[in-house]
């Protein structure tokens, strides 16, 4: 049976519900949804002894703060470096805490990247819609009635005995600085041929758009060669967009199912985390691989998400 776990006081600047996303209906025009940023969802969730796509917390940009309703509840903070204290006394992210009934969980504004996430044990137990507790506001399904979270909402979970104190190995975490990998896009033909090395060349930074359903850039013009305008067809994470004002947009967790206009390029799957966090006005820079580098650089990917335990160890 669900109960109310933990009591919104402040739910910062942009906080959802999220899990892993909402597969299967993207064909009838069901955008997937779900965590900008998989990797720190997934250590979030295993500290917090849940499945790794459960349904946890996403902060963006600041984490606000929360009332523990459980009598007991295991907690953990990953992602973007945000500050986190319980009652006032500092705590360390990336590890295991387990809080009584009526502690005032407090995250503050990040210090670096940009979005963390607030892994409870058992979940975020919220109604799934389609499949998935993820939240995608632009049409209401999902997490809290479908938007972020507001002061005052009770969010529900099932009980469950707090798991063993773990702490992530300080060798093993998430990094999100680099280059961007990127693989040539299905139009990539439709600009000049210079234009992708002005993609993996150019000195481009995110603009203050930036979203769950895209990060925007703002850099070198990417030039046509015969107009922008394509006959619409699917859009994958990473889908590299550019319209008609030549400036590139990436797309994330919220994007749109189809879209019309030319992808000089795709950014591959483990490096979307690199976009996720970068904040508005921080630069960005791109590299071109093969589609066999990036399908090594996938499988390497997805299987150290496999062995995600691995990871950590016992707290002394």
């Amino acid at each position: 049976m669900s109960e109310s776990i933990l009591r919104v006081i402040e739910p910062g600047l942009s906080t959802t519900v999220q899990d892993a996303g909402r597969f299967g209906y993207q064909r009838f025009g069901v955008s997937v949804s779900g965590a900008v940023d998989l990797e720190s969802l997934r250590i979030a969730n295993r500290l917090a002894g849940n499945p790794a796509d459960a349904a946890a917390i996403e902060m963006t940009m600041t984490g606000g703060a929360y009332e523990v309703r459980a009598e007991r509840l295991a907690v953990a903070l990953c992602g973007a470096d945000m500050p986190l204290s319980f009652d006032g006394e500092p705590a360390a992210p990336n590890r295991t805490h387990v809080v009584r009934r009526g502690t005032r969980i407090e995250i503050g504004m990040a210090r670096s990247g940009l979005r963390a996430y607030l892994g409870v044990g058992g979940g975020i137990d919220v109604r799934p819609v389609l499949g998935s507790r993820a939240t995608h506001p632009r049409s209401g399904l999902g997490g809290v009635e479908g938007r972020t979270l507001v002061k005052g909402d009770l969010l529900p979970g099932v009980p469950a005995e707090p798991p063993p104190l773990l702490r992530l190995k300080n060798d093993r975490r998430p990094y999100f600085g680099g280059l961007v990998r990127i693989v040539a896009g299905p139009q990539a033909d439709a600009f000049e041929p210079h234009a992708l090395r002005l993609l993996t060349w150019g000195r481009y930074r995110l603009s203050s758009q930036i979203d769950r359903m895209a990060a925007r850039l703002e850099g070198p013009v990417l030039p046509f060669r015969d107009g922008f305008n394509i006959v619409s067809d699917g859009i994958v994470a990473g889908s590299i967009q550019v319209p008609g004002h030549g400036n590139p947009l990436v797309l994330l967790a919220d994007r749109q199912t189809t879209g019309g206009y030319p992808k000089i390029a795709t950014a591959i799957s483990p490096d979307l985390a690199r976009i996720g966090q970068r904040r508005p006005h921080e630069r960005i820079r791109f590299r071109l691989v093969s589609a066999d580098e990036a399908e090594e650089a996938y499988i390497a990917w997805a299987n150290g998400l496999g062995n995600i335990d691995e990871r950590f160890e016992r707290q002394p």
